[in-house]
């Protein structure tokens, strides 16, 4: 009992310092952006500041091109892990890896010449000539796939809850992200440059710190010998639910950008995008402080220590609550005046705007320990059914909404749309089926 207690401790203040660093580190790299978004945006004007924002997005939903195994490997080490079976570790990693590498080697010449299958131009829909709208997206998708398996180390460290030095990582990563392409469109370079530039020096910084990563757990290190089909296809089996989900929840949550740009165009996707940055600031901090419970839940139910998950779930849906709702409602109040000093009179958003990008962001907030603890679960299944179901009604919904009340209809459509088909669905499986699971599964010499 002793034990348990004391594991549940140390996976609690895991996630607490893991927590605290990931906001420091996030607000840090935030704040950076935030003080460069303002030079961007006259840099490169608000036409084309529309098409970087429209085309950046494009990333959120190329959450598949890993196939998912990034994030089972999140899951999968941490059970190995705990139950210190070094072997399987590294089982783990090098055929994580191997899939990685495979996929990059496939979808990096894809991505280069990914304008020759996609409209990219009319997706965009901005006042830029289409050849270097298509070289810009040729040479961020190309560049985002080859960053798959240089974020190999910071799975590793999220598997091992490493969080306060993962977190630092990021840092550095976002940051170098997020001052590339401001130095480059002050430079008055052309637009593909300034696009690609943020993810190639990502790539440096992610690859830098895969490298470390092995420098410092060389029980990691593949072997010869060490991958093989039976544990690449368990590895692959584990990801591809986690590779829907992911890239549903991608294109649900995220398709508002193109939705806006493609039926209003570019100037209204820059409008949208400069209101949503300090609502999407907010859940992204909210998303890394929770980001630990993934493993520890997985760590937990290895361990078969099920009253610590159902109280960490509950804790941390109720710390949610408690912390944002306050906070969105001086940004939803302060932030309209401020976007007019800081970006230009074209770019105030309209009240409704700005309301229900505070009302979205409050239900993702809410909504994330679920997900969290869910996926350490590994109950993927049910998540994927009410995304799909979700992902589909909010398109349909927010083209709709877009042709009829401008836009603010896009978000509003995720507003309703996430709460009915997935936000209470989730909390209701949690609060009924989960503990039912839970008990289900009775510890066997101390491992679930």
């Amino acid at each position: 009992m002793n034990d348990a207690a004391g594991a549940g401790d140390r996976r609690s203040s895991g996630i607490k310092r893991s927590g605290l660093a990931g906001i420091v580190a996030k607000g840090t790299s935030a704040g950076l952006s935030f003080l460069l978004l303002p030079v961007l945006v006259r840099s490169l004007g608000r036409d084309s500041y529309g098409a970087y924002a429209a085309a950046t997005t494009v990333a959120m939903f190329l959450t598949w091109s890993d196939l998912g195994v990034g994030l089972a490997l999140v899951s999968r080490l941490a059970r190995a892990t705990s139950e210190s079976d070094t072997d399987a570790a590294r089982l783990i990693v090098a055929n994580t890896w191997s899939i990685m590498w495979i996929l990059a080697l496939i979808l990096v010449p894809l991505g280069a010449v990914s304008s020759w299958i996609i409209p990219w131009p009319s997706l965009i829909n901005a006042h830029i000539p289409a050849h270097d709208i298509e070289l810009a997206l040729d040479l961020y998708l190309a560049t985002t796939f080859l960053g798959v398996p240089a974020g190999l180390g910071l799975r590793i460290m999220q598997a091992h809850q490493q969080g306060v030095r993962a977190n630092l990582w990021v840092l550095c990563s976002t940051s170098a992200g997020a001052v590339a392409p401001v130095l480059l469109a002050v430079s008055h370079v052309p637009f593909w440059a300034v696009l690609a530039s943020g993810n190639v020096a990502m790539l440096m910084v992610n690859g830098t710190q895969t490298i470390a990563v092995f420098r410092r757990n060389r029980h990691l290190l593949p072997r010869t010998g060490d991958v093989e089909f039976t544990s690449a296809r368990r590895t692959l089996g584990s990801g591809t639910l986690f590779l829907t989900l992911n890239l549903v929840v991608a294109f649900a949550y995220q398709a508002d950008t193109l939705v806006i740009s493609s039926v209003l165009g570019a100037r209204y996707a820059a409008v949208f995008a400069t209101s949503a940055k300090p609502f999407a600031l907010l859940f992204d901090l909210a998303a890394i402080y929770n980001l630990q419970l993934w493993p520890a839940i997985a760590e937990a139910n290895a361990s078969g220590d099920a009253d610590w998950v159902k109280t960490a779930l509950w804790k941390s849906t109720r710390r949610m609550c408690v912390v944002a709702l306050p906070i969105l409602l001086v940004v939803v109040v302060v932030w309209r005046p401020l976007i007019g000093v800081l970006f230009g009179p074209g770019f105030t958003p309209p009240w409704s705007l700005v309301i229900a990008l505070g009302v979205w962001t409050f239900q993702q907030i809410v909504g994330n320990p679920v997900a969290m603890v869910l996926n350490g679960l590994s109950v993927v299944g049910f998540q994927v059914i009410a995304s799909v179901i979700m992902g589909a009604a909010n398109l349909a919904l927010s083209i709709v909404l877009a042709h009829r009340i401008g836009v603010s209809g896009p978000v509003w459509a995720s507003v309703v749309t996430h709460a009915t088909l997935l936000l209470v669905p989730s909390l209701a499986y949690a609060r009924w089926f989960l503990p039912r699971k839970l008990q289900a599964r009775p510890a066997v010499n101390g491992i679930a």
